[in-house]
């Protein structure tokens, strides 16, 4: 027996505590995926009592009135993944269909069948990358079920058969199962719910494979729902979060919507927690404390599902952030994201004028890739926000960057993250990006590197890709809030001992203080990347930072003479992101074997 069957038996046994979908159930007619028929009512009524929400809706109608002019899009001939087609087909499917539920009008309708029937038409819908199996698969569904009743037998007929041979039958195959069944990432997520959704949708035409297949996700999703334990914090970033934490959060809205129970999986530990923790990686100025294989620390995508853990948690504070992007930056992260209509279907009840503020200001997030959020106000713009990145490199899509921080203060990211890199660039030029073992190519990297992370290197070595940082101690006054961590098994063999205390002192300096115990001498490199127009030494232990006319020096307490090292955060090759406007300022320190150094740098727009 393959050891992919033996491990995915021992899975189904470890957890087949969880109930199963049963073949007596008795599913809603059409539609029955997230909105079922007559819901569009209740949706109208909250929309005429809010401004907000009627602006919103309004948005996406506008879109989907830009979308009718549209030619379907064609497959990339060649490409090694067709997601960027899979997901305009889902935006374009999703949002008209929503259209036509919402006002009736058939021209919604006729779009979405052009839509549909091209996506149909494809050969298969590339399962060697599952992924965009999934997202088809979630598009078509929601166009088959929302529009069943105006459905043509023969349209009909045609998407069933293409939801069956192009993403049902496929999912069952050994070497497209490997992809994303038992694994702990966001693909289990994506796939698990692009898959179940299409067997409900289809429910009626073979009722054994759909159980088969719904309740393969509902045990299997779980390997992936583990790793929010035991406080929400989803261990692939911000990024991932909202792409894997959106689609599981489909998964289970479509089986309470189908069955009446989502099998108990939001019980699982941790998962309820997990909208408080991407609410905490909001800044002041509306960009996102970043980190691991993420985008940049720029406008933050829209996370849908945050409007559904609102729901069920009644917690009014989850939406704080998002009330406060919404006004800063309008609908249009709503409706440039595929899963727009999501925010009106889950959110269209709440209050988007006035969230409590969370009544806390230090937020500690404990999990296999812990983090911590200090901020000098929850409603100021120009407040000051220090993210501290702590957990391990080999968690999936890590960074070595344990023990890194983030800062913004007066809408500048002063310490930044510079995100992923691009990994067709990166398979293009054979760099075997998904490496973890300690000597992989994947830490060569220059985004992934240590050395480009906020962080201190000794001998510019690599961190112990196996170790992990933790929270362990913390403190919460009026005037000061503060992490420390001991990051020593992350250096082990380098120095004798290594912590880190991350501070917000009377909510307007940032202070990082390094400890340190060394075996043997040592070069010690602290690393900077910050988001600045200029980066200029003003004196031995002092830099000045500019940036959209504002000011932050960058202080020096050393023990021993420090040398500066001040440019462009540019890579040696060709082919990895210029990182254009970011600047590397880094100091070096020659430390002696055997003695005991402390570093402190403190961040403050006044001057020293």
């Amino acid at each position: 027996m393959k050891r992919y069957v033996i491990v995915a038996l021992m899975l189904s046994a470890f957890i087949s505590a969880f109930a199963q979908v049963s073949s007596q159930a008795k599913l809603p007619a059409h539609p029955r995926l997230l909105m079922l028929a007559g819901e569009e009512k209740a949706i109208k009524d909250n929309l005429e009592n809010n401004k907000v929400w009627t602006a919103i809706n309004g948005a996406i109608i506008r879109d989907c009135d830009k979308m009718l002019t549209l030619e379907p899009k064609e497959q990339r001939p060649k490409a090694s993944d067709q997601l960027e087609v899979s997901r305009e087909y889902l935006r374009r499917i999703f949002f008209l269909s929503y259209a036509y539920r919402m006002t009736g009008d058939k021209k919604y309708f006729d779009h979405a069948l052009v839509e549909l029937r091209k996506a149909c038409s494809f050969a298969d819908w590339n399962p060697p990358h599952f992924l965009d199996v999934a997202e088809m698969a979630f598009a078509v569904s929601i166009g088959y079920d929302w529009l069943y009743d105006d459905l043509s037998r023969n349209d009909r007929s045609m998407i069933r058969k293409a939801l069956i041979d192009k993403a049902l039958r496929p999912s069952q195959e050994d070497v497209n199962m490997k992809q994303f069944d038992i694994i702990s990432s966001n693909w289990n997520q994506v796939c698990h719910a692009g898959i179940t959704c299409a067997a409900i949708a289809l429910w009626e035409d073979d009722r054994s494979e759909a159980i088969q297949l719904i309740n393969r996700a509902i045990r299997n999703v779980t390997v992936s729902m583990k790793t929010y334990a035991p406080q929400g914090v989803f261990p692939e970033g911000p990024m991932y979060w909202e792409y894997g934490t959106n689609y599981n959060v489909i998964l289970i809205s479509a089986l309470e919507k189908a069955f009446g129970s989502d099998f108990d999986l939001s019980n699982m530990p941790g998962f309820m927690d997990t909208g408080n923790y991407y609410m905490n990686l909001f800044t002041p100025a509306s960009h996102i404390f970043t980190y691991s294989d993420c985008t940049g620390g720029g406008t933050p995508e829209i996370g849908p599902s945050i409007y559904w853990f609102y729901n069920k948690t009644g917690n009014e504070s989850l939406l704080y952030s998002e009330v406060h992007n919404y006004k800063r930056l309008g609908a249009s992260r709503i409706t440039k994201n595929r899963l727009g209509p999501l925010v009106v279907i889950w959110g269209s009840a709440a209050s988007m004028s006035n969230q409590n503020e969370p009544d806390y200001r230090l937020y500690k997030g404990y999990g296999n890739n812990s983090i911590a959020v200090m901020r000098s106000s929850w409603s100021d713009n120009n407040g000051m926000y220090l993210g501290v990145k702590l957990g391990t490199p080999s968690a999936t899509h890590g960074h070595m960057d344990a023990g890194s921080f983030f800062i913004e203060s007066k809408m500048v990211r002063w310490a930044t993250d510079l995100g992923l890199e691009n990994y067709v660039t990166l398979k293009r030029n054979k760099i075997n990006v998904w490496g973890k073992s300690q000597d992989a190519q994947r830490w060569d990297v220059y985004r992934y590197n240590p050395n480009n992370h906020n962080m201190v290197t000794f001998n510019r070595q690599r961190q112990v890709v196996k170790a992990r940082a933790t929270i362990d101690e913390t403190t919460e006054d009026d005037d000061l809030m503060s992490v420390t961590s001991d990051l020593s098994r992350l250096y082990a063999g380098q120095v004798n001992s290594y912590s880190r205390t991350y501070a917000m002192v009377d909510d307007k300096r940032c202070v990082i203080t390094d400890d340190i115990s060394t075996n043997e001498k040592t070069t010690m490199h602290w690393n900077l990347m910050s988001e600045v127009k200029s980066a200029s030494q003003v004196s031995d232990n002092v830099v000045k930072l500019e940036q959209l006319g504002r000011v932050m020096y960058l202080v020096i307490d050393a023990p021993v003479k420090i040398r500066w090292e001040i440019g462009d955060a540019t890579p040696s090759t060709t082919y990895e992101n210029k990182n254009k406007g970011i600047k590397a300022i880094r100091f070096t320190a020659d430390l002696k074997g055997n003695r005991n150094y402390r570093f402190t740098a403190t961040f403050t727009h006044d001057e020293p």
